[in-house]
């Protein structure tokens, strides 16, 4: 297992892309303790795809690993805390968690 994995998400976390999402994040999950998501060219965001980023954030947490956001757009920061996801995204925008 890696120590960590990075991964650069698309303009569109739309419906269109969750499953190479879905496909990438499982792989990512299965092989490293830290999956690193570059964020800043999101520019449209959908429920599933942040399903997807939720989920993998509890994977890697319950294998005593984490998710990290770099740069996230506004865009993306905005999607998140309309739904709630404050924390969440505290924690993986967190540089010393």
């Amino acid at each position: 297992m890696s120590e960590r994995i990075n991964l650069e998400l698309s303009a569109n976390l739309d419906m269109v892309y969750a499953d190479e999402l879905k496909r990438a994040l499982c792989e990512a999950v299965e092989q490293a303790q830290e999956v690193r998501l570059e964020a800043a060219a999101v520019e449209q965001v959908g429920s599933s795809c942040i399903q997807l980023l939720v989920a993998a954030s509890r994977s890697l947490e319950a294998a005593n690993g984490r998710l990290r956001l770099d740069n996230p757009s506004s865009c993306l920061v905005e999607a998140l805390v309309d739904l709630g996801l404050h924390d969440e995204l505290h924690s993986w925008s967190a540089k010393d968690a």
